[in-house]
Order: C-alpha cells, then structure tokens, then sequence
C-alpha cells in the first residue's frame, strides 16, 4: 500500500482541494498503515494557533547552520514523540497542547483533523506499537516551500502491532512500515520559536537517507 503527499507550488487553492482529499483518504487508511504519519500534509489554509490579543513576538535568534540543524532536530523529536503517543491512543479530539510549541498551521490543523477522524474511526492496535526514527538528515537539493528556515528528512519506522477496526476485522497484520518524511520550518509569528508548518510524508519500502 502507497500513501503520499507532497507540496509542490504555493498555489492554496490546489492544496485546499488536495488537503480534503488526502484527509477523506488517510481517515480510513491511517491505522491501517500503522498510524505513522503525523502527518498528512501541509493544508492550504488554516486557523491560526490561539494566542493572546497582543503576543509578545520574539526575534528569531542568530544561528549557525549546525546550531539551526540542531534545533530543528530537537523540535521534531519533541513532535514525534507527541504524535506517536496520540497515535498509540488511536487519535484524539484535539492535539495536545504542547504540539503547538513544535508545530502550527497549516500543519497543526491538517494534523488535529487527522487524528479526530482517526479517533471517530475506532480503529485500534492488537499488540504493542514500537516506533523509532531510523535516520534524519536535512532536506537539500529540491525546491523549499516558500517561508522555510530550515528542512528536515527522516526515514520512520512501525513494528510491533497489528490493526483491527471496531467491529474486530483485521485492517492491517503487522507487517513493519517504513515512512519518509518532510519536515519544513520557520519560526512563527506568534512567539518566535522554530516550528514545523508542513509536515508531508509516503509509504516507501526502503529508507532514502
């Protein structure tokens, strides 16, 4: 089974149309794949993160490169690890609230109606879900999303379960999944700090790092 999304112009309108498609699709397949991909895609539009009627908006600091790398790192880790504990639960009515410190629209919002739909489903695991990041590297050597600081790539994978729906019917048997992912990141408005804005990923057979 093959399931991707990319973004590749700055057209909103068209990522609008393919944000719905994609969630329509992934709200069924999601758990089937092993509920690896924080997924989706990157929405054409969005709701801005709640913030107070006057945000104190620092200013992005003055990195090196591997100083950049580094947070950017950091930040990915900390929003995997918040994704995978949402998909372990099989999904959630809103994502917690420190997804926001890693992450913010479009991505945020793509994400939290991902896992709603996925919470709806009643799809659950047989086992235990083990995940890891496999490797990472920055994403060079392609066209950025515009606004993008800073790129990352990582090769994920799931293991451990199976995937039943509510009715009992296997979904998926097992079988380990490898995910490839892109991560963009700027640093937001509304406080400053480095975040992923897009989040797209597939299904691969091999690892591309």
């Amino acid at each position: 089974m093959m399931v991707s999304s990319r973004i590749y112009s700055d057209d909103w309108g068209a990522l609008m149309l393919r944000r719905f498609r994609f969630l329509q699709a992934m709200a069924g397949l999601l758990l089937a794949i092993a509920l690896t991909g924080c997924a989706v895609t990157g929405p054409a539009t969005s709701s801005s993160p709640q913030a107070s009627a006057t945000p104190t908006v620092s200013t992005p600091p003055s990195l090196s490169d591997d100083e950049l790398y580094a947070l950017a790192v950091s930040q990915y880790e900390k929003l995997y690890a918040i994704i995978t504990e949402v998909e372990r639960q099989g999904g959630a009515a809103v994502l917690p609230d420190a997804s926001r410190d890693v992450m913010m629209d479009p991505a945020w919002s793509a994400y939290n109606d991902l896992y709603v739909q996925v919470l709806l489903n009643g799809n659950r695991f047989i086992g235990e879900p083990r995940y890891s990041i496999q490797s990472i590297a920055r994403l060079d050597n392609e066209k950025l999303i515009d606004g993008t600081v800073i790129a990352l790539q990582t090769c994920e994978l799931f293991e451990g379960a199976s995937v039943v729906d509510k009715s009992g019917n296997t979904i998926n048997d097992g079988s380990p999944v490898t995910m490839h992912k892109k991560a963009y990141f700027k640093y937001s408005d509304a406080d400053g700090q480095l975040k992923v804005f897009v989040l797209n990923r597939e299904v691969v057979d091999t690892c591309r790092i």
